[in-house]
C-alpha cells in the first residue's frame, strides 16, 4: 500500500511548466527566420525617462533594423557591423563584429526558440494557455550583459513585452504590437548609408 502511494503521488505531480513553455516557444519561432512589428520603448533612469516608438525588422542571422521616431535614430546591423546613428548629434557610431551579440535584447529576440540553451528560465507567472511571464539569466560562463530581464508572451505565443535591468538599474521597456512571423525581407534592409556630413564614430 505505502508504494502503491507513493507512485500514485508521483503521477500526480504537475510536469515542470517551464519545459512546456520552452517547447511552444521552440515550435512557434524556431521555423521563422523574420519578425517585424512595431514598438514602444519606456527607459527610466538617474537622468530621467525617455519613451521612443518606432519599427522593427530582424532577420536570423543577426540582421537588425531598428527606426524610432520622430527624432530619427536608428539601428542597423547586417550580422557583423552594427550602427547606431542619432540625427541630433551628427554622428553614427560603428561596431564591427558585433553580430547576434549586439545587446541583450536583440540576442533574445534573435533566440526566441533557444532561450533554454542560453539562459536559465524561471516562470514568473501564467502558462503556455493563457500567457506567461518568465526572468531569464545568463548561464555559467557568459558574459551577463544585463541584471534582470524578464520577457512576457501572450496567449498566442507572440512576444508582448520585454524588461531590461542593466548593470547600472537603468529599466528599459519595450512593448511590442502588430508582430508579423515569417516572409521575406531583403538583406539590403539592413546596410546602413552613412549621410553626408555626419561623422563615424569607432564604438568598439
Amino acid at each position: 500500500m505505502l508504494w502503491l502511494t507513493m507512485v500514485s503521488a508521483w503521477a500526480a505531480e504537475p510536469a515542470d511548466p517551464t519545459q512546456a513553455i520552452l517547447k511552444s516557444l521552440t515550435a512557434r519561432y524556431g521555423p521563422v527566420d523574420v519578425v517585424r512589428g512595431t514598438f514602444t520603448q519606456t527607459t527610466k533612469s538617474a537622468y530621467g525617462d525617455e519613451v521612443q516608438q518606432g519599427s522593427l525588422v530582424l532577420k536570423r542571422p543577426g540582421r537588425i533594423r531598428w527606426d524610432s521616431g520622430p527624432d530619427g535614430k536608428q539601428i542597423v546591423c547586417d550580422g557583423s557591423t552594427l550602427w547606431y546613428y542619432d540625427p541630433s548629434e551628427k554622428q553614427v557610431v560603428r561596431m564591427k563584429d558585433v553580430g547576434e551579440q549586439a545587446a541583450s535584447t536583440y540576442a533574445v529576440l534573435q533566440s526566441m526558440d533557444k532561450l533554454g540553451e542560453l539562459f536559465d528560465v524561471k516562470l514568473i507567472s501564467g502558462d503556455v494557455a493563457h500567457g506567461f511571464e518568465i526572468s531569464l539569466t545568463p548561464k555559467a560562463g557568459q558574459d551577463a550583459q544585463f541584471k534582470k530581464l524578464v520577457v512576457d508572451v501572450d496567449a498566442k505565443g507572440m512576444l508582448h513585452e520585454i524588461k531590461v535591468t542593466d548593470p547600472f538599474d537603468t529599466l528599459t521597456t519595450i512593448d511590442f504590437k502588430d508582430l508579423k512571423l515569417g516572409g521575406t525581407v531583403p538583406d539590403s534592409t539592413f546596410t546602413f548609408q552613412v549621410p553626408a556630413g555626419v561623422a563615424v564614430v569607432d564604438g568598439n
